[in-house]
């Protein structure tokens, strides 16, 4: 006969634990999530470092990241708006 056991999640996929300290690994730790806006940057690195290894070749650019050419103006644009706007701010 094999043993029934339970699934416990550990503290660090238990997101009830996010931004409270509990125990991980033998010490205490405090667990949180990631900075906000972290996948966004890493886009907007990959669209202009598509965009610069294209030679500013549209098409190129977008077949590079796997998505279409108009998508590949609407994220741009977002990202112009985007620099535009936290600039303004200053």
């Amino acid at each position: 006969m094999s043993a029934i056991s339970t699934f416990e999640p550990s503290p660090i996929e238990n997101l009830a634990n996010w931004g409270r300290p509990c125990m991980c690994g033998g010490r205490w730790v405090t667990i949180v999530p990631t900075a906000t806006g972290r996948l966004e940057e890493m886009e907007r690195e990959a669209i202009l470092d598509a965009i610069a290894k294209s030679h500013e070749n549209m098409s190129m650019a977008a077949r590079t990241l796997g998505i279409s050419r108009s998508t590949l103006y609407v994220k741009l644009a977002a990202i112009r708006a985007q620099s535009s706007s936290s600039s303004s701010g200053m």
